[in-house]
């Protein structure tokens, strides 16, 4: 039985002059602990860039110029080498084989493979750069001819089975359609359903209607994404805290937070109600655009820098239980009813209350 084992970029690139694109720890852990102990097929280019014998494996050679007299000395208890100068000899040679051989390389070796149409399975690590000065690449990959298993999947990299499927249920490699910006849009818009906390990259996957190799092809990491939605979730909130609610800077923050309570419930509800940590910082920046000394003096130019704060303190337990009492309203007709005018009449009332407090 024949295997490819491989690490590609977003553009397919796996190597340049003779050497690898990159060097991930947690990839080159995956690639021991598959091949450990089996036997690995590459050709000079591969075994040249390697400089040595592959540890505790058997290693087969394809090439015309190296001699098996010569790399037999690097050989010892646990570690073996055969030269074949003839790809179809060593395809004779393990067809037979109930082993698992793998095919770890280069361009070269993997197109030939996959032409013979000898592999059964693929190892693939989808990785999240790319080189425009890459000049070896892994062959395209026809959909169709694969299933993926992700029983035996890891973070970032994919065990695809040889056989048949519907054209239409085709869905073993990354589309170009998913690209990262829409991945991340979705995950935003299932994070408002499903809470913050609650996101994985299987349910991303299946909101998409995709597997999950379109995800980890373009994020290494579920906390890659994680960290791409708050972001979204930044701009989406001071789209509401810098709008143009009032001329006075403080109203004008006042009004839009409880606006976008009313307006984007799930993501109020993700932000500042669900508890995740992640987003204790957003909780943070929202409160301190409050607290500016700017908008302290302009706002209450009789109180002292320390009294407009603690007044805008106030100002903000009022302001985020009146937004969250919006937000999780049952009553349409209530939250309906809290129109940008209501709202802004109601934090004027306990402006001027806590004004009279300093009178």
């Amino acid at each position: 039985m024949f295997s490819i084992i491989v690490a590609i970029g977003k553009n397919r690139e796996i190597g340049k002059e003779n050497k690898l694109l990159w060097h991930i720890p947690e990839d080159l852990k995956n690639f021991r602990r598959i091949t450990n102990g089996k036997t690995v097929v590459m050709g000079r280019k591969t075994f040249e860039s390697i400089g040595r014998l592959m540890p505790n494996r058997k290693n087969i050679i394809l090439s015309r110029e190296v001699l098996e007299s010569d790399v037999k000395k690097l050989e010892n208890e646990n570690t073996k080498v055969e030269v074949f100068d003839d790809f179809q000899k060593m395809i004779d040679s393990f067809k037979n084989s109930k082993e698992e051989i793998f095919i770890i390389g280069g361009e070269q070796i993997y197109k030939m493979a996959l032409k013979e149409e000898i592999i059964d399975k693929l190892y693939i690590s989808y990785v999240n750069f790319s080189d425009d000065e890459a000049d070896a690449y892994f062959p395209v990959i026809e959909n169709c001819d694969w299933k993926m298993n992700e029983k035996n999947m890891i973070i970032g990299s994919f065990v695809y089975m040889k056989e048949k499927i519907e054209k239409e249920q085709c869905k073993l490699m990354p589309k170009v359609k998913f690209t990262k910006e829409i991945i991340v849009e979705a995950a935003y818009e299932l994070m408002k359903i499903e809470g913050f906390n609650n996101l994985s990259v299987r349910k991303i996957a299946k909101y998409l209607k995709s597997s999950t190799a379109p995800i980890y092809f373009n994020f290494n990491t579920v906390d890659d994404l994680k960290e791409e939605i708050i972001i979204l979730s930044k701009e989406k909130l001071k789209k509401y805290l810098y709008g143009n609610y009032s001329e006075r800077k403080l109203l004008n923050s006042a009004v839009g937070f409880v606006a976008f309570a009313r307006e984007e419930r799930e993501l109020f509800r993700a932000i500042f109600l669900d508890g995740a940590e992640r987003f204790k910082e957003l909780y943070d920046e929202t409160l301190n655009t409050l607290l500016t000394e700017e908008i302290l003096m302009v706002s209450f130019p009789k109180l002292t820098f320390q009294e407009a704060k603690l007044s805008v303190r106030r100002l903000w337990y009022f302001l985020f239980g009146y937004a969250t009492l919006i937000c999780t309203s049952r009553d349409d007709d209530y939250r309906n009813d809290q129109t940008n005018e209501k709202i802004e009449e109601k934090i004027l009332e306990i402006t001027s209350y806590f004004r009279k407090m300093y009178a």
